[in-house]
């Protein structure tokens, strides 16, 4: 049994005891822990009862053989004789309780070592069919282990440009962030102006509908001017109308009054000539004299009225002429502030639309930045973490390397000419390119 099991053992290869893992090697250990017991059990307990119960088994013929003797001598013995043979029987009935309890221990350990020979068995047959269950998967999984060690140096090679590609993306970030540090106190200054901007163009709006609303009552006024002109352009126009009238009756009176000397003088020539009717005829004229007088009275005040209501006309013309100057210079005092607002109202949204699109660009030009970043920042995770799993797969094939030296180490410890596997330069390259990569400073 122990030679099919050195030979079972012989078997062995790193690769199995990679595929047994820490499990197989603690079995292995109990295994061995369990036979050095056997052995200690057998040695301390099972041979120093076999050579008491051989000596045991020696030393009761001759204790029988002297009853035996005893028996057959005469009765008349002596009474020494009688005291030895009664020491015999008492030697040989202690030596026969003595050789009972050593056949019960001996038939206990008999057991025992039946049932730890049935239990070491039943251990070594189903040992052998965990060999060669797992003989048949270290067949299998053999190539799977050289195709795993292939996609080790490639994925060593592959770390190394994914390295490389990391480190120029991590250049490429530092480089961004520069560029986003400069462009952030730039954006800063571009909000602050544009708050001020706005600011402005707040006032500016303020000042634009003060000045509405004083142009407002501005053109009120220069309505009611209007209107006021407009009623002394009728007051004029009926004053002018009365004057046309007055004029009128004045040139009837003085056609009247020429009418009247003529008459005169005609009276005059015939006074020379009728003396009779000197006296009718001054009456007449006396007559004609006072209403003569009268009617020249009413065209007096006629025409006083009508030089003081010309004098009010001049100075009603001459106030209403102040009065439009005023207005017509307040409407150019107020079209020229009008028109300064309006070119600075012009010049705020020009600068507003510069810098509303100066800030469009900015935000765009930020908003790339933080998606390439982004971008870049995505990139960069998926790099470390293919770069971690490569890491840990190259980590876990260094450790099952030093599991299987050390292993085959224990495996062959007890051995004379223990049979050492060479390691292949793909393992020794992947465990060295392992040690060489960087940490992973994520």
């Amino acid at each position: 049994m122990l030679v099919a099991l050195e030979a079972k053992r012989d078997v062995f290869t790193p690769a199995f005891v990679q595929a047994l893992g820490i499990g197989g090697k603690m079995d292995l250990i109990f295994l061995i822990l369990f036979a050095v017991a056997l052995g200690a059990i057998y040695l301390l307990i099972i041979r120093p009862l076999q050579k008491r119960a051989r000596e045991n088994a020696g030393a009761s013929p001759a204790g029988s053989a002297v009853l035996q003797s005893g028996d057959t001598k005469p009765a008349g013995s002596s009474a020494e004789e009688f005291s030895q043979n009664n020491t015999l029987s008492t030697t040989g009935a202690a030596a026969m309780e003595d050789g009972a309890d050593i056949e019960s221990l001996m038939s206990a350990v008999r057991d025992q070592a039946v049932e730890l020979r049935c239990e070491h068995a039943k251990t070594v047959s189903n040992l052998s069919l965990s060999f060669d269950v797992l003989t048949n998967r270290l067949a299998t999984i053999e190539p799977l282990l050289a195709k795993a060690m292939e996609a080790a140096g490639k994925s060593e090679a592959s770390v190394a440009l994914l390295t490389a590609s990391n480190d120029e993306y991590r250049h490429k970030l530092a480089e961004a962030e520069r560029d986003l540090g400069y462009y952030r106190p730039l954006a800063m200054k571009l909000d602050d102006d544009l708050r001020i901007a706005r600011n402005h163009l707040t006032e500016t709006e303020r000042k634009f509908a003060a000045l509405e609303s004083d142009y407002a009552k501005t053109q009120g006024a220069a309505n009611e001017l209007f209107q006021k002109m407009a009623s002394a352009e009728l007051a004029r126009q009926r004053a002018a109308e009365e004057n046309v009238a007055l004029v009128q009756r004045l040139n009837e009176h003085d056609f009247t009054i020429q009418s009247l000397l003529r008459e005169t003088a005609v009276l005059k020539s015939e006074t020379v000539s009728v003396a009779s009717d000197l006296e009718r005829a001054e009456r007449e004229s006396k007559s004609v004299a006072d209403k003569y007088a009268v009617e020249l009275e009413g065209a007096s005040r006629a025409k006083t009225a009508l030089n003081s209501l010309q004098a009010e006309f001049s100075q009603f013309r001459k106030d209403s002429a102040a009065q439009i100057e005023q207005i017509e210079e307040r409407e150019r005092v107020s079209a020229e502030a009008l028109s300064i607002k309006e070119k600075q109202f012009y010049d705020s949204e020009i600068k507003q639309s510069a810098l509303n699109s100066k800030v469009d660009f900015l935000t765009r030009t930020n908003q790339r930045l933080r998606e390439d970043l982004r971008s870049h920042l995505d990139h960069i995770g998926n790099l470390e973490a293919s770069n971690r799993k490569l890491l840990d797969l190259l980590a876990r094939n260094s450790a099952a390397d030093e599991q299987e030296v050390d292993t085959r180490d224990l495996a062959t410890a007890g051995r004379t000419a223990p049979k050492l596997r060479a390691v292949s330069d793909t393992q020794t390259g992947a465990s060295v390119s392992t040690k060489a990569l960087p940490p992973d400073r994520s």
